[in-house]
């Protein structure tokens, strides 16, 4: 009877584990992202989610109308295309505490062993394959 309570309570905790961990985040994530979509109105910039970005012209149930670049191209697209409110870019912005890259490392001991001469024997020898 211990064993079987052991096991009913370790796939509790296992149940459990996978909401607190996997589940509930997902959920949240969803409902932002959600929120978003609904929130959206004329003259908001936006990305979808294949990389296309334009300003929101007019706002219907499912789809969006947006013009895009300077010569006024209008898409029409479904609200779950969007990606982001705002525009994406791949780009780091610069901080002033940036890393210097380190000096190389001086070459080894066990390198500088190697002579030039053992080298351009190696060079000459073929490998065992070519005849």
């Amino acid at each position: 009877m211990a064993q079987g309570l052991s096991t009913l309570l370790f796939g509790v905790v296992m149940i459990a584990v996978f909401y607190f961990i996997l589940i509930r985040p997902e959920r949240k994530r969803k409902k932002a992202v959600q929120e978003m979509r609904d929130a959206l109105a004329p003259g908001e910039e936006i990305t979808t989610i294949g990389g296309i970005i334009g300003t929101v012209v007019s706002v219907k149930d499912n789809s969006l109308v947006i013009e895009t670049g300077a010569d006024r191209v209008r898409l029409h697209i479904t609200r779950w295309a969007v990606g982001s409110v705002g525009v994406q870019t791949t780009e780091k912005p610069q901080t002033e505490n940036t890393v210097v890259a380190e000096e190389p490392k001086a070459i080894d001991e066990g390198d500088a062993a190697d002579t030039s001469d053992e080298k351009k024997s190696k060079k000459d020898d073929k490998p065992d394959w070519e005849l």
